[in-house]
């Protein structure tokens, strides 16, 4: 009879237990869909004041708008702005370069394409110099020990 009423006893505390973390869980997602809207409704107030502040720039010729643009958050330019600053410029050495390093970018040059140097251009393609290619002559010595025509008979 006791291990009945223990038993009973548990199993109520556990439909308690489970009923409070439903509610938790329902209130927890409430929160969440609440600051979801929130999110959504600043970024759409933000959307349209850029919107404005481009259209009274349109109609004023560019310049600084003096009405409707003053309400326009400034600090998202900045943020942008200090992005572009933030990456370092292809000229100017790391300031944590060794001396080693800078001397050979200065000797040889800084990055660029290491691989298919080996490719035909345009210009090499065009060039006759080395006398490959179409109109080049067919009597070119390649080779110091090599016949001086190509098309003499052997004898």
């Amino acid at each position: 009879m006791r291990a009945k009423l223990l038993a009973e006893k548990s199993q109520l505390e556990a439909s308690v237990e489970k009923r409070k973390q439903r509610e938790i869980k329902k209130y927890g997602k409430e929160v969440q869909r609440k600051r979801t809207e929130e999110k959504q409704q600043s970024k759409k107030v933000q959307l349209d004041a850029v919107k404005k502040w481009r259209q009274d720039r349109k109609q004023s010729g560019g310049g600084d708008a003096g009405g409707a643009g003053e309400d326009f958050d400034v600090g998202i330019l900045d943020e942008a702005e200090n992005k572009v600053s933030k990456k370092r410029k292809a000229d100017s050495p790391a300031p944590n370069q060794s001396r080693k390093r800078q001397a050979k970018d200065q000797k040889f040059g800084f990055g660029g394409k290491k691989r298919g140097s080996k490719r035909n251009t345009a210009e090499s393609a065009a060039d006759m110099s080395d006398g490959f290619g179409r109109g080049a002559s067919r009597c070119v010595v390649s080779h110091p020990h090599a016949r001086t025509h190509a098309h003499t008979p052997l004898g």
